[in-house]
C-alpha cells in the first residue's frame, strides 16, 4: 500500500495499482474503512485534497455504510484484484467467510492491514491463519478457509494435514 495524500483523518491511497479512500469509521468499534475510486479522481484529489469530502458523501449515498458493507468491499477487493479472481467467486468466498464473523473479521484485518495480528489470533484446532501459511502453500485466503474447515469438519481437516498439504 502506498500513501499517495493524507488529508484530515484521510488517506488517499494505491494498493492493487488502484487508488482507494481510506479512513477509521464504525459506530461501536473503529474500524479502516476503504472504497475504491478512479484513477482521474485519484489525480483531481491530489491536486485539491478537499474533493475527499465531495468523493466521501457520493459514496455514501451510493452505498449504505456498515461495518457489513465495508468488510464485503475490502474483501472482495482483495480477492479479485489481489489475487486476480472474478467478482462471482470473490462474492461466494465472501459468503463463506461471512458465516464466521470472528474468522472474517480477522481476515478483513489481514487485508487492510496486510500483515496477521499479532495478539488474539484465532486458532483452530491449534492452527491459525498466519501458521497454515507459513507451513503450507495456502495463500491468506485459504488458509482462513482452512480455519473454517478445520471448524466445521475437524476430524477431516486435521488428517488432510497429516497426509501432507502441500508443503512449502
Amino acid at each position: 500500500m502506498k500513501v499517495l495524500k493524507e488529508y484530515n483523518t484521510c488517506q488517499l491511497i494505491e494498493r492493487y495499482n488502484k487508488p482507494y479512500i481510506r479512513f477509521i469509521g464504525g459506530m461501536q468499534d473503529s474500524m479502516v474503512c476503504e472504497f475504491p475510486i478512479t484513477k482521474e479522481q485519484a489525480d483531481q484529489a491530489i491536486e485539491n485534497p478537499s474533493l475527499i469530502d465531495k468523493y466521501i458523501s457520493e459514496e455514501n449515498k451510493k452505498v449504505e455504510w456498515t461495518a457489513e458493507s465495508f468488510y464485503e468491499i475490502g474483501i472482495t477487493e482483495y480477492i479479485v484484484n489481489a489475487l486476480n479472481n472474478s467478482e462471482e467467486y470473490a462474492k461466494k468466498a465472501y459468503e463463506k467467510l461471512s458465516k464466521y464473523e470472528d474468522i472474517r473479521n480477522e481476515f478483513y484485518y489481514y487485508v487492510m492491514n496486510e500483515e496477521f495480528p499479532k495478539e488474539q489470533a484465532i486458532s483452530v484446532e491449534g492452527y491459525t491463519a498466519e501458521n497454515l501459511c507459513e507451513t503450507t502453500r495456502l495463500n491468506p485466503l485459504g488458509a482462513y478457509n482452512y480455519l473454517i474447515y478445520l471448524r466445521e469438519e475437524p476430524e477431516e481437516a486435521l488428517e488432510e494435514l497429516k497426509k501432507g498439504l502441500p508443503i512449502k
